[in-house]
């Protein structure tokens, strides 16, 4: 059974405890390990899910990932010359000027 919070989608996480009521003196928790979501779905599709960031293909034999070297491709994110520059009006500059001479 999944944790309340995971259940209501507050979560991708969940802290798995049990309870230790051994010895003397009032009961306590434990912390087991830690669940995540697809860590759930996994077991219940009895498979292992890999996506980019995975570096084993199985985390029983630790098979590593083969990632063929390819280098990510980030140039989609670099401003072009163009975006780059910024013009300023000669009123906005005379603007600033004054507010900030004040």
């Amino acid at each position: 059974m999944l944790p309340t919070p995971c259940v209501k989608g507050k979560s991708h996480l969940a802290i798995v405890q049990k309870v230790n009521s051994e010895g003397e003196g009032d009961p306590f928790y434990e912390v087991l390990g830690l669940v995540t979501l697809e860590d759930v779905i996994e077991e219940i599709i009895k498979s292992e899910i890999l996506d980019e960031s995975d570096l084993y293909t199985d985390n029983r034999s630790k098979k590593r990932v083969a990632h063929a070297g390819k280098k990510r491709d980030f140039s989609a994110f670099k401003p072009t010359t163009q975006e780059v520059k910024v013009k300023v009006s000669p009123q906005l500059l005379l603007a600033a000027h004054r507010f900030l001479s004040t």
